[in-house]
């Protein structure tokens, strides 16, 4: 006896496709729904073209501000120099009455003190401007520029003060340990107006306005007074080994008051700038 084949295809439901078919539709339907994930991707990060433009510009701030390039002379960088040739003019007066022995400088009059602090106030902004000019050429030239405008200042806060000290006491009644005293005494004062004018303009670090700045702040301050210490130790170290070997046929006067500090400063100087910009005002990159 035959038994008839049975036409299952009759049983499948109408509803739902072939087997062959549903395994192209749902490979059909993956791939339209990646397409919709990029077309959707692409639309969203084309819907705030400001926002990126605005990021792409932020982005290319910094890293010309890291590269240190120079477009043009701020007019804040005019008036801080011209302050620091101004207040160098000033602190040059107790050196000129300490060195008074001097022919050349024998009781300064009026008009040479007063023609000395006009020279220095012009000549330092003119300075930076020629500084600024190279620093087209080397980015960098401008901002020792700015960095040596301060050094001088300090110099001069340092050299000053120390000889307003010695014109106190007297010159001749200075020994090596008083001596090493005054230079220090004089040298923080340096160091504390250094520290101002290297943050807020020569490495225009940011001031503090939120709790996470003020800490910032704190390093920075720690950092420099090390990099301090290390060039107080140069600084004072070797105007004090320059004092104790004071020639016979050299002005006592000229040699204490100016040859030694200033070889103190000298010793200290590239130090300082190597020390502030790479570890205390460095910029996060």
């Amino acid at each position: 006896m035959i038994i008839p084949a049975v036409d299952r295809s009759r049983d499948q439901d109408p509803a739902r496709p072939p087997k062959f078919f549903g395994k192209k539709l749902e490979r059909a339907g993956a791939y339209a729904s990646h397409f919709l994930f990029l077309f959707s991707k692409r639309g969203s990060s084309t819907a705030k073209p400001d926002d990126d433009r605005k990021r792409a510009d932020d982005d290319r701030e910094k890293g010309l501000r890291r590269m240190n390039i120079i477009k043009s002379m701020k007019r804040n960088d005019v008036y801080a120099a011209t302050a620091i040739g101004a207040a160098v003019g000033l602190l040059i007066q107790p050196i000129l009455t300490n060195l008074s022995s001097f022919a050349i400088l024998a009781h300064p009059t009026a008009a040479l003190r007063l023609g000395i602090f006009v020279f220095f106030t012009l000549f330092a902004p003119l300075a930076l401007w020629i500084l600024f000019l190279f620093g087209k050429l080397v980015p960098v030239v401008y901002q020792f520029g700015k960095f040596a405008a301060v050094g001088t200042l300090n110099t001069f806060v340092d050299i000053g003060v120390f000889n307003l000290e010695t014109f106190l006491y007297g010159t001749s009644a200075i020994g090596i340990t008083l001596f090493a005293v005054f230079k220090a005494l004089s040298f923080l004062c340096g160091t504390t107006n250094s520290f101002f004018w290297n943050k807020y303009w020569t490495f225009s670090s940011a001031r503090a306005t939120h709790p996470e700045g003020a800490i910032k702040e704190t390093k920075e301050a720690v950092s420099f007074y090390i990099i301090a210490g290390v060039g107080w130790t140069l600084n004072v170290g070797c105007a004090t080994f320059v004092k104790s070997v004071e020639p016979s046929g050299v002005a006592v006067n000229l040699w204490v008051n100016v040859v030694a500090p200033l070889a103190g400063v000298a010793a200290a100087f590239l130090w300082d700038f190597v020390g502030y910009k790479f570890f205390v005002f460095k910029e996060k990159k």
